[in-house]
C-alpha cells in the first residue's frame, strides 16, 4: 500500500470526553469557520471512501470504539508506526481531509462521518506518542457530522483502508521518510503470528484438536529455531498465550516494531473428505480461485461477497515491491516446510504458493505471508500435528525458509554494495 502524505484539519481547542454526539461540543464552540473539504489527494483515497459510501445504510451507523495499537505514550522508545481503528456497527459514509499547521496549531488529519452516532461511554480523546501522531479526538462537527481528528507532526505520513465484518476504518501513521531498505541489516526483527486464540479457536480436527493451540506451539518452536539460525535477529510473537488478538492488531504489532518480516501461522481445513490436504503458503493479492476465496472468508470471519468486493480496492493499494518480496519469502517457506514435513508424512501434498485476500496481511508494511502448515481436518495430518516430532519438523522447515530468504537478501545487498547482515546458519 502506498503511503499518503497528509496536511489536515486544525481544531481550535480540545473538548472533554463525552458519551454521545448529542453531548459533544459543536463546531461553533471549537472551530473558526472551516473551509470546504478538499478533494482527496489521490485516486486511492477516493476509492476507499467511495466503497464505504456504496456500502453504507441510509439509517446511519454507530461509532463503537476508537482503538490505538502501537501507542508509546509511556515508553522511552516510541513505535515507528501507530494504527488507529474506528470500529462501527455497520458501514459508514466518510470523507477525509487535511490542513497544514498554522497560527501555532498543529497539523491535523480528519475523517468526517455522516449520520454517525457515538455510543455512550466511548473515549473521545486519546493521547498517543508514536508514528508522528500525538492525539486523537472525536467531536460533533455539526448536527449531522461526527469528526475524528488526528494531531500529527509535519513529517508524518499515513494510509487509510477499511475492513468488514465488523466494519472498521483504519489509519496507519508513520514518520517520514521511511527507513531505506537497501542500507539496513537484512533481518533485524521478525514477527510470528499464531492465528486465532482466545474466543476464536480456528479450525478443529476430527478428534477435537484446536488450530489455535497447535499454531501457538508451532510459533514457539519456530522462534527457538530462528534463535539458532539467525542469532542476531529479534523474534516476536503476536500472542504468547490463549488470548484474543484482532486481525488488525496483528500486523499493527509488526508495523509498530518496524519489523522486517511478518509470518502468520495457520492450519487449513476442508469439509470435503476428497480434499487431499497438504501445505500451502499465501501472499496478499486478489484471486478468483474458489477454494482461496472460501479459505480467506473463513480466516477473515467474513462473507465471500465481502472478499470479492474488496479485492480490486486492496489490489490498487498494495505495493508491487512488497508483493515481490512477499512472494520470494513465501516460495522459500513453502519449499522448506514441505520438505521437512515429508520426513514425517512422505505423501503430504504440495499445494504451492497461492494468493488470497487475508485481512491479517492487510496493512503490513513489510513482506508478509500466511502459512497453512497442514490440514487439521485430515485425520492423518491431525494425528501428526498432535505429535511434537511433526510440529518440530514444521518449525524447522519454516525457520529454514526464513533463513534462506535472509541469505538471499544479504546476497542482494552485497551485490549492491550495501552492508551485509550475518548469513543464516542452516541445518541443525
Amino acid at each position: 500500500m502506498s503511503w499518503l502524505a497528509c496536511r489536515d484539519e486544525v481544531a481550535r481547542q480540545e473538548q472533554p470526553p463525552s458519551a454521545s454526539v448529542a453531548a459533544l461540543p459543536s463546531e461553533r464552540e471549537l472551530f473558526a469557520p472551516t473551509p470546504t473539504l478538499p478533494a482527496p489527494a489521490s485516486h486511492e483515497a477516493f476509492d476507499v471512501a467511495a466503497f464505504a459510501s456504496a456500502r453504507a445504510h441510509a439509517t446511519g451507523a454507530s461509532l463503537q470504539a476508537i482503538s490505538v495499537y502501537g501507542n508509546s505514550a509511556s515508553s522511552q522508545t516510541p513505535s515507528q508506526e501507530v494504527r488507529v481503528v474506528l470500529a462501527f456497527d455497520s458501514a459508514a459514509v466518510f470523507r477525509r481531509g487535511e490542513l497544514a499547521a498554522a497560527d501555532g496549531l498543529p497539523r491535523r488529519v480528519f475523517v468526517d462521518l455522516d449520520d454517525v452516532h457515538v455510543v455512550p461511554g466511548m473515549r473521545t480523546v486519546l493521547s498517543v506518542a508514536a508514528g508522528g501522531l500525538s492525539r486523537v479526538r472525536a467531536f460533533a462537527l455539526d448536527a449531522g457530522t461526527t469528526r475524528v481528528s488526528f494531531d500529527v507532526d509535519t513529517t508524518a505520513v499515513y494510509r487509510l483502508f477499511l475492513l468488514t465484518n465488523p466494519y472498521r476504518v483504519i489509519m496507519d501513521f508513520r514518520r517520514a521518510p521511511a527507513r531505506a531498505p537497501t542500507v539496513q541489516p537484512s533481518l533485524r526483527t521478525i514477527v510470528l503470528d499464531p492465528g486465532h486464540g482466545g474466543r476464536k479457536d480456528g479450525a478443529r480436527g476430527p478428534t477435537g484438536l484446536e488450530e489455535s493451540v497447535v499454531v501457538l506451539q508451532l510459533a514457539r518452536a519456530v522462534k527457538r529455531e530462528l534463535a539458532q539460525r539467525l542469532p542476531g535477529t529479534k523474534v516476536v510473537l503476536t500472542r504468547t498465550a490463549d488470548r484474543t488478538v484482532t486481525l488488525e492488531e496483528r500486523s499493527a504489532i509488526a508495523n509498530g516494531l518496524d519489523a522486517d518480516l511478518f509470518v502468520s501461522l495457520h492450519l487449513n481445513a476442508s469439509p470435503s473428505a476428497a480434499d487431499r490436504g497438504g501445505v500451502s503458503t499465501y501472499v496478499l493479492d486478489t484471486s478468483d480461485d474458489k477454494q482461496a476465496l472460501q479459505l480467506a472468508a473463513r480466516e477473515n470471519d467474513a462473507d465471500e461477497k465481502d472478499i470479492t468486493d474488496l479485492q480490486k480496492l486492496f489490489a490498487s493499494l498494495y505495493r508491487k515491491d512488497q508483493v515481490g518480496h512477499s512472494l520470494a519469502l513465501a516460495e522459500a517457506i513453502q519449499a522448506s516446510t514441505l520438505k521437512a514435513a515429508r520426513r514425517i508424512l512422505p505423501a503430504l501434498p504440495d499445494r504451492g504458493v497461492q494468493k488470497a485476500l487475508f485481512y491479517v496481511l492487510v496493512g503490513a508494511s513489510m513482506p508478509a505471508v500466511l502459512c497453512e502448515a497442514s490440514f487439521i481436518s485430515r485425520p492423518e495430518e491431525e494425528a501428526a500435528l498432535a505429535t511434537e516430532a511433526y510440529r518440530q519438523a514444521l518449525a524447522e522447515g519454516i525457520a529454514e525458509g526464513i533463513g534462506r530468504y535472509a541469505d538471499k537478501l544479504a546476497a542482494q545487498k552485497r551485490a549492491a554494495g550495501a552492508p551485509a547482515a550475518p548469513s543464516a546458519t542452516h541445518g541443525r
